[in-house]
């Protein structure tokens, strides 16, 4: 298994289906600022606070439950990775419960099979061990880890910089530079004579290619030895009609020309080879092979299209940290809806209630006909009667009327007798013989239940 290097981000190759353990280093960058300057040093970084590693792609991420060896966490993935690429992040916190995060520049890219891993020999299961180098780890600037610095007039804003701050500023300032450059590149095109507007011109280096093969043949077909000195002047091209003899036709001397120049290539039958082009020939077809149409270029998009849009840094800075909270689906549904009726397990009487609170109470020995007045919040405990008649004390604030009486074989007469006022519940039972009951009266209203 080979660590592949692309872009400065290694790649770790991983199969699915098999074990993968990673040992990571921790190294905490500190800053300080020194005379208005920030300095950097790098140390190991021992956490004091639970750790949590994240592999993330795409869409989807894992949380892996990490084990702390000084400043070495170890995870291990027992081959439940999809197929992708997964980058690779350390949540913890420093001893001050502020957050801190490790970014690793390196990635596992997860295949399906080990041959397309490129894992020799493959396996089934493979456990697969990577120790991966601290030095591309960055952490957080720890409130402890900022200097004493001999300039007092540094502002604050400058002393609170955070290595984060000084990282999604590096990100911004190369989006923006890739930004410049396409919007540079886009200039240069508005302005450039497309393939098409170049039709039956020559390039100077075709001219310059041509003049050359005339020099040459009409060198061979003349006898000079450099035909720039032969014809440089008009006296020269003079001279040279000269040499014709009165007995010779310019139609001969075409004619004479061109047997001379068939003599020195015969073009076979099915064209002209590429090895018997002219060199410079052969250069401009190969140009024309890798050059660029046109239409391919009708998928590109300008700078303008791209103004507005963020980018990934600006998106992954928009991301809350959603660790500890719980999806709404995983809540009973009374705590969404705060009905009553929602509640499982809801009391059916009095007596399943505890009271905290320590409340009077009052034993009434008293049977056959009884008639009580009740004070204000305190409880009364009758025994068995054979007729009630309440009546109610005045009192202040929250006031509550309530107690227990049982019925005697002997119940009737007057039965229950409500307080002037009092009116009773829709839902209050009938009072029998020989049963226990409680009461509770408030606001006027009384409520009966048998227990």
């Amino acid at each position: 298994m080979q660590q592949q290097q692309n872009n400065n981000v290694t790649v770790i190759p991983h199969a699915q289906g098999n074990v993968l353990e990673l040992t990571i280093p921790l190294e905490l960058t500190i800053a300080r600022v020194v005379n208005g300057q920030i300095s950097k040093t790098t140390e190991q970084y021992v956490p004091t606070n639970p750790v949590t590693v994240v592999l993330e792609s795409g869409m989807f991420s894992k949380k892996l439950e990490a084990e702390v060896d000084g400043h070495l966490v170890h995870v291990i993935d027992n081959g439940t990775l999809p197929v992708g690429v997964y980058s690779i992040t350390v949540f913890t916190r420093d001893e001050n419960c502020k957050p801190l995060r490790f970014k690793k520049k390196t990635v596992v890219e997860v295949f399906d099979t080990t041959e397309a891993a490129g894992i020799t020999p493959g396996v089934e299961f493979e456990s697969a061990q990577w120790i991966l180098d601290a030095a591309v780890f960055f952490g957080g600037i720890s409130v402890n880890g900022i200097g004493e610095e001999s300039d007092p007039t540094v502002p604050q804003h400058v002393k609170d910089i955070t290595q984060e701050d000084i990282d999604d500023w590096n990100a911004k300032q190369e989006a923006i530079s890739d930004l410049g450059q396409i919007r540079a590149g886009a200039a240069a095109g508005a302005t450039a004579l497309q393939p098409g507007a170049l039709a039956g011109y020559a390039t100077e280096d075709y001219v310059t290619g041509v003049r050359q093969r005339i020099e040459v043949l009409i060198d061979n077909l003349m006898g000079a030895n450099d035909v720039t000195d032969a014809i440089d002047t008009f006296n020269e091209i003079v001279a040279f009609l000269d040499r014709v003899e009165n007995t010779e036709t310019l139609a001969g001397i075409i004619a004479g020309l061109n047997t001379s120049i068939a003599a020195k290539y015969t073009k076979p039958e099915r064209g002209i080879p590429y090895s018997d082009l002219d060199a410079l020939v052969q250069g401009m077809l190969t140009l024309a092979s890798t050059a660029v149409q046109p239409s391919a270029l009708n998928n590109y998009v300008t700078t303008s299209t791209l103004s507005g849009y963020y980018t990934k840094t600006d998106v992954d800075n928009l991301i809350p940290d959603v660790s500890g909270f719980v999806l709404s689906t995983s809540l009973a549904t009374v705590a969404t809806s705060g009905s009553y009726a929602d509640l499982s397990d809801k009391p059916t009487r009095l007596s399943d209630f505890t009271n905290d609170i320590e409340t009077p109470s009052v034993t009434v020995s008293a049977t056959g006909d009884v008639s009580q007045a009740l004070n204000p919040n305190t409880f009364y405990k009758f025994g068995a009667v054979d007729s009630l008649d309440l009546t109610l004390v005045a009192g202040t604030g929250l006031v509550v009327y309530f107690g227990r009486f049982s019925t005697s074989a002997n119940w009737g007469g007057t039965g229950l007798t409500v307080p002037s006022g009092v009116t009773e519940g829709a839902n209050n039972p009938t009072v029998e013989a020989s049963k226990t009951y409680e009461f509770n009266i408030m606001d006027n209203v009384l409520l009966l239940m048998e227990v």
